[in-house]
Formats: structure tokens, C-alpha cells, sequence
């Protein structure tokens, strides 16, 4: 065995022994990586799941997409498709069996990429939108804000708070654009995530992504993994026990 494949055999196992530790930390994309682990030996399959991802939005439509499909993807050929779409018809045949047991729909950036840089089109102020949907991801209604500076947005907590009170949102998507030209989150950006993530929190809610835009590209704190990051590291129960400790 060469180098390069000793420290893909290290990876792998490092990605096992964190899967065995616990499966709830794994975010979509290493789930991903894993699962390719069983049909592409001896290479990485972190990029190959990324670009995955990138295609179809979320591992729930990788594992619905026909062969040829999959096949557009590079580093996916005829075999690994096959195995995919196997996966795929195994998990729609236990939920088929098993009604109970099914999921709610996963959050996919896809479907809603092309309609939030619409949005942004044409501003030439940084503008924060913060969108409520209900249980069925089924828009409520949105607010905007805009910052005059136009260097930074921060949101309106308070209103933001009211508009949770009012509506009863079930999930929330927010997303800014950038003007600099950079799509790449600032530290102000990943705060501002933090504070909206444990807002939601606090009235139930569930965060389901933070997404920059700038110009026609657009950047998913999901995708990206940040937002499993920070849901994982300021989580309200985790920071009570710290406030008590103290």
C-alpha cells in the first residue's frame, strides 16, 4: 500500500470510529462519504460527495436520481450509480413498508437557490431577508432588512421575535447578500448565524440555512457544513449546564 492510500485508509477510519461515536454529528455530506467508502475502495470520496451534493442539493435526491443521472457527476461511473440507486430503492422500500417511520422531506438548497438570487437582483445596499415557513417548508411570509451603510446587515432580533410569536413558524431560512465581490462568510456573518440559530432555538424553530449571495452565485451555510457546526457547538442545553457551571 502507498502513502496516498495509507492516509485514505486513515481517513476511514477516523470517519468510522466518529460514525460509531455518534451518527447524529455526521452531517449529509460525510454520510455521503461514507456510503461510497462501500463502492469506491482506495480513493477519496469526500470530493465525489461533494459534487453530489452540489448537483442535487441534498443526499435524499442523490439517492432518488436514476443512473444516468449519476452519472453526469465526475468520479461517478456506471457501477457506483448502480450501487447509489440500490441504496436509494432499499430506503423507499423500508418506508414504503414502514409508513410510520417516514421522514419529512430534507431540506434541499436546489429548490430554493435560483428564487433567493431573484431576490437579491439588482441592490446595491447588502439586504438581509429572513423567510418563516410552516411544517411543509410552505412559505409564511418574510422580512427584509437593509442596511444603510452598506457594509453589513444585522438583523432586527426583536422583530424578528415578534414576527416568531405571530406567524409560528415551523422552520426558517435566512439569506444576505454580499456586495464586495467575496461570497465567503465574514466573521460577522457567522455571528450573526450563531444568534439567529439560538433565536430559533429559544422559540422552536429549526434554522434550516444561512445563504450568502453575490451576483448569480450563492453559498449555503448547510451545504458548506458551518450550520451543523454551530448548531453542534451552541446548542441552548450545552450553554444552560455552562451558565450553571459557572
Amino acid at each position: 500500500m502507498n502513502t496516498m492510500e495509507n492516509l485514505h485508509a486513515g481517513h476511514r477510519e477516523r470517519m468510522i470510529e466518529k460514525f460509531i461515536r455518534d451518527p447524529s454529528v455526521m452531517p449529509e455530506h460525510e454520510l455521503l462519504e461514507m456510503l461510497l467508502f462501500l463502492v469506491i475502495p482506495r480513493k477519496d470520496t469526500n470530493a465525489t460527495a461533494h459534487k453530489l451534493l452540489r448537483t442535487f442539493g441534498n443526499i435524499h435526491n442523490v439517492l432518488s436520481a436514476n443512473p444516468d443521472q449519476l452519472c453526469t457527476v465526475e468520479g461517478i461511473g456506471r457501477k457506483t450509480a448502480a450501487n447509489l440507486v440500490l441504496f436509494g430503492t432499499i430506503m423507499k422500500r423500508i418506508i414504503s413498508d414502514n409508513p410510520k417511520r417516514a421522514v419529512k422531506p430534507c431540506y434541499s438548497f436546489a429548490a430554493y437557490k435560483q428564487e433567493i438570487i431573484s431576490k437579491f437582483k439588482g441592490l446595491e445596499t447588502e439586504s438581509f431577508i429572513i423567510f418563516l415557513l410552516d411544517g411543509k417548508k410552505i412559505p409564511i411570509t418574510s422580512l427584509t432588512f437593509e442596511d444603510k451603510n452598506r457594509y453589513q446587515v444585522m438583523a432586527d432580533i426583536p422583530e424578528i421575535a415578534s414576527a416568531f410569536a405571530i406567524h409560528k413558524p415551523a422552520y426558517a431560512l435566512i439569506a444576505h447578500n454580499h456586495t464586495s465581490g467575496s461570497i465567503e462568510p465574514s466573521e460577522t456573518d457567522d455571528l450573526t448565524t450563531v444568534k439567529l440559530h439560538l433565536l430559533c432555538a429559544v422559540h422552536g424553530v429549526t434554522l434550516l440555512d444561512h445563504i450568502i449571495v453575490c451576483r448569480n452565485n450563492a453559498l449555503s451555510y448547510f451545504l458548506e457544513g458551518k450550520l451543523d457546526e454551530i448548531v453542534r457547538k451552541y446548542n441552548l442545553d450545552t450553554l444552560i449546564k455552562q451558565i450553571k457551571e459557572k
